[in-house]
Order: structure tokens, then sequence, then C-alpha cells
């Protein structure tokens, strides 16, 4: 993420005023866990002794992310020469994932098993005109339809101020 240069501390997005969307956890950028429907999501865990404990970050987890493609049926024929410079691609997409975190206890804890499930798009410029040297630029859209976990609102009011 530091190489970026869209996202890195004098990046796109800030230099837009847009770097309440990187707070706000409404954009994300891909890596970690890659759990396209928790996004802006407080993971709340009921750790061994009883206690919710926000368990959204973690030094280690385990992740399965896939991704079905079918842009196969989107046809270019008729613009050939911005298929030479633009790529379009549709998929359905399914992640699972655990992380682990620290409990009330600060020992370290697997959470459950995470899934969603949804449909998404990337957008490619492959090529920016007369300035070849430019590498392509994706920008990804996914939406996802399920999620395994309700969002944690409920659990939320037993963390006693435990979210910083």
């Amino acid at each position: 993420m530091v190489e970026n240069k869209y996202i890195r501390s004098s990046g796109f997005f800030q230099i837009l005023g847009l770097e309440v969307l990187v707070q706000t956890n409404h954009f994300q950028f891909g890596g970690g866990l890659n759990m396209r429907g928790y996004a802006g999501y407080y993971l709340v865990e009921e750790d061994v002794s009883g206690k919710a404990v926000a368990a959204y970050r973690g030094n280690s987890g385990v992740a399965i992310n896939s991704e079905l493609g079918f842009d196969r049926w989107i046809k270019w024929k008729k613009l050939p020469k911005l298929k030479q410079r633009f790529d379009v691609d549709t998929y359905l997409f399914a992640d699972l994932a655990s992380i682990s975190y620290l409990n009330s206890n600060k020992q370290s804890e697997w959470s459950e098993l995470r899934a969603d499930a949804g449909i998404g798009a990337s957008f490619t410029i492959k090529r920016w005109w007369k300035l070849s040297n430019i590498k392509p630029l994706t920008i990804r859209f996914d939406v996802p339809f399920i999620v395994s976990h309700a969002p944690a609102a409920r659990a939320m009011l037993n963390l006693d101020g435990y979210l910083e």
C-alpha cells in the first residue's frame, strides 16, 4: 500500500480531499483477508470468558477468496478500438475467513468463520493513449448480497468502551 501512487500518504484520495473515504472504511484496498462484505464492519466476537470483544483487526488470519468470471458474455465486437485500451471483467465472488484477535485477557483467539458472496465488476484502463509507460489502472466495484453474520450493532452495546 505504501508503494501505491493513489493511496499513499500524498496520494490521489488525499489530494482530492477524499481522505474521509479512507478513514471511514468506505474505500477498500485489496489485501489482508479481503472480506468484501465486511468492509467498514466492526467485527465483534464473544470470547472464551463471554465478553464481547472487537475483533476487526489482528495479526494473522486465514481466508479463501474466489471469483467466477462471466465477462465473456460481454461482447466488444462492435468496439474493437475500445477493447485495445479498456477491459471490463464481471464476476461472482465468495469469501470465507477467520482472524486471530486478542481477547479480553489479551490472549490470541480465532474468530468464528465469516462468509460473504455477491457480484462484482472491474474496469481496467490498459493503455493511456500516448502515455504508453503508465501502468494499467484497475477499479473494482463489489456488491455483496450475502453475509454470514448480521451487523454487530447489538453486540457493540456490550463492548463497554473497548473500541478505540
